[in-house]
């Protein structure tokens, strides 16, 4: 029996990371979605909330998962906002977290 095929979605509350969890759920491909914010569950979909993508919570969850989407970005930058550590630093955390 072949194995159960297992992908991550960061950014999964975004409008991209939300059409494609939802093409993904309905090939009964098995999901965990993390978003920083609330969002609807599809079927075979675990959901993740965690505000800044905490290590302890998603790192077991990456490493027993086949493929990862990482959707999580910052288009535009202000004063108000860490556009370097949405773009650059997380993603980082994000990869090295996977192996």
């Amino acid at each position: 029996m072949a194995k159960d095929i297992q992908v991550v979605v960061t950014g999964a509350s975004g409008f991209v990371a939300k059409n494609v969890r939802k093409y993904l759920s309905d090939n009964n491909i098995k999901l965990i979605s993390i978003s920083r914010n609330d969002f609807k569950k599809f079927k075979n979909e675990i959901k993740i909330i965690t505000k800044n993508y905490d290590e302890k919570i998603i790192s077991s969850k990456l490493k027993n998962s086949d493929a990862l989407i990482h959707l999580v970005g910052i288009g535009k930058q202000t004063v108000d906002n860490d556009y370097n550590f949405i773009n650059t630093e997380l993603t980082k955390k994000i990869i090295n977290l996977c192996k």
